[in-house]
């Protein structure tokens, strides 16, 4: 079988998605079409704000489909007659009438050691959970939110500092790295699909803004996971006089302060926890751009021994 003439509809959206489609065109795959999701409307000027899937979907003259829902995404499979589906990131769950359309089906890339994660946010839940390995498994899709059988597993090491951000790079990599071959033994039947086992599986759930409150009750680990689980979107956040701050990177510190009670020591910024401390690297004000712990006690220095 020729596997690189086989037509492919690309369904993604955010970052990690797009460099999987890169790669698809580098290795010069036949993507027949890319399904994304709708633009967002961002800003004052309500700009749209391109998926970074979309970029890369005009950038290389692909055609470009923006469904708004389950109906809309059978018809335009209808018109486009894709052979296979490779489905990342994409946001919605995929219908059995959708998943009919492709001669081959679909394979779906996610972020973790499938069943467990099952979800959108597996990423940032295995920082949150303080996992020293994730990984990424490639799946037959079936109507289910990643119940499919297995066709691919590779782990992936968890680093201390690890931030969403760099997690996501990483699991970017190991996609890319492995894409054209599980396209190729999936067509040949070369790679064998197995079963998720059920009873292992785990899930986690969509993220909401309000998700990066910080309850300065927690223990200092548990919220410094929040900042980098976080750390792009919607970020780890407190109040200080009715103004939003957000911690955009932090480290445990031993230092005993009251939970909640801000203390400035030798040019260094902590917040007390039930156990333990939060030093704060960098922050944000809302409205204003992000600066270092340093910056921001030179020019609030009030905030020392107030209680947030």
């Amino acid at each position: 079988m020729d596997y690189k003439n086989i037509k492919i509809s690309f369904f993604g959206t955010p970052e990690l998605s797009a460099q999987i489609l890169s790669t698809l065109i580098l290795e010069n795959f036949k993507i027949c079409a890319v399904l994304t999701q709708s633009d967002k409307i961002n800003g004052r000027g309500l700009n749209n704000n391109d998926s970074p899937v979309k970029k890369i979907a005009i950038e290389n003259n692909l055609e470009l489909f923006q469904p708004d829902n389950k109906y809309e995404i059978v018809r335009d499979l209808a018109k486009i007659k894709p052979e296979l589906l490779i489905v990342v990131g994409y946001g919605h769950i995929l219908t059995k009438e959708a998943l009919a359309v492709p001669k081959y089906g679909a394979i779906n890339i996610h972020g973790s050691l499938l069943p467990k994660y099952r979800g959108s946010s597996p990423i940032q839940t295995s920082i949150l959970n303080g996992d020293k390995k994730t990984g990424v498994t490639f799946i037959k899709m079936n109507p289910s939110m990643d119940e499919g059988d297995i066709i691919y597993q590779d782990s992936i090491g968890i680093d201390n500092q690890e931030t969403a951000s760099t997690l996501t790079h990483k699991i970017s990599e190991v996609s890319c790295q492995n894409i054209e071959r599980v396209i190729r033994g999936y067509l040949d039947n070369t790679l064998v699909s197995k079963k998720q086992d059920k009873t292992k599986a785990t899930y986690c759930q969509l993220i909401s803004k309000n998700d990066g409150l910080i309850n300065w009750q927690d223990q200092a680990i548990a919220i410094d996971r929040k900042v980098r689980a976080y750390n792009s979107w919607p970020t780890a956040f407190t109040f200080w006089q009715t103004k939003k701050i957000s911690i955009l990177e932090s480290v445990v510190s031993k230092q005993v302060i009251a939970p909640g009670l801000v203390c400035i020591h030798d040019k260094k910024l902590f917040v007390g926890t039930e156990k333990d401390s939060l030093e704060i690297i960098k922050l944000q004000l809302a409205g204003k751009k992000n600066m270092t712990a340093i910056d921001f006690i030179n020019g609030h220095k009030d905030i020392d021994n107030c209680l947030l």
